[in-house]
């Protein structure tokens, strides 16, 4: 995987804890409603009935625990990428890197942010890349 790819993944990688946490949003409203059918219904029903809905919320709750558990090596993924990239000497490399990949920020705000035009940005990009793959290669 070149470099440059290995810095794109963590936009992958943010684009699917947004997706996780959609789903756990989705999971947990599920969740409320059925949980409030459980209890606004009257006993009258069948004890059979009930250990299906409980079986279905603990099954929704399960799926919500396995989603965190994706979000947290996803955000661990995405820290090892920030410590990588921390590394490097420059600052002004570090901090491009950081801003683009990890904050996802456009090119336009990154070089605002920074203080310089868009073409010196991807300049300090293109070293900062070099300079982080030899980091990678061990050199």
């Amino acid at each position: 995987m070149s470099t440059i790819e290995y810095l794109e993944q963590v936009k992958n990688h943010n684009d699917r804890i947004a997706l996780l946490r959609q789903e756990i949003e989705e999971i947990t409203a599920r969740t409320q409603e059925l949980s409030a059918m459980s209890y606004g219904q009257t006993k009258v029903r069948s004890s059979g009935r009930e250990d299906r809905m409980d079986l279905l919320l603990d099954k929704l709750n399960e799926k919500t625990e396995c989603c965190r558990q994706k979000i947290l090596q996803l955000d661990e993924l995405i820290c090892e990428t920030a410590d990588e990239i921390a590394r490097l000497d420059n600052l002004d490399e570090v901090m491009c890197l950081m801003l683009k990949y990890v904050r996802l920020m456009p090119w336009k705000d990154v070089a605002e942010v920074m203080g310089i035009s868009e073409r010196h940005l991807r300049r300090i990009r293109d070293r900062g890349v070099e300079h982080l793959e030899k980091l990678r290669e061990g050199h």
